[in-house]
């Protein structure tokens, strides 16, 4: 398993509030994924909008070492942007999994 307090450390008070405020505020889709994963879906915990290396991933297992992506309208015209933090990602350790909800 990944050294999960090792990313907490690196967290900034606005990150918390941020990805705070991304967990109010989920689309119906990552409220519906969600709904699935909050449960340690098959005995794995999840995380969702966890701040990791200056991005947040909307849900991610530090077990797993994996991260799963929802990208809906917002990602329209960032691919490059996107590609660059899953590189990021990637490079800490992360499989991401982008699952496109148009």
């Amino acid at each position: 398993m990944a050294d999960a307090p090792r990313y907490k450390r690196d967290v900034s008070p606005e990150a918390l509030a941020r990805a705070r405020e991304l967990r109010r505020n989920q689309t119906l889709m990552e409220k519906r994924l969600w709904a699935l994963l909050r449960r340690d879906w098959q005995g794995f915990h999840w995380r969702r909008q966890e701040p990791i290396a200056g991005y947040f991933a909307d849900f991610l297992s530090y077990e797993l070492m994996l991260i799963v992506e929802l990208d809906g309208t917002s990602h329209l015209g960032r691919e490059e942007y996107d590609e660059l933090r899953d590189t990021v990602l990637r490079s800490e350790g992360f499989v991401v999994v982008r699952v496109t909800n148009l």
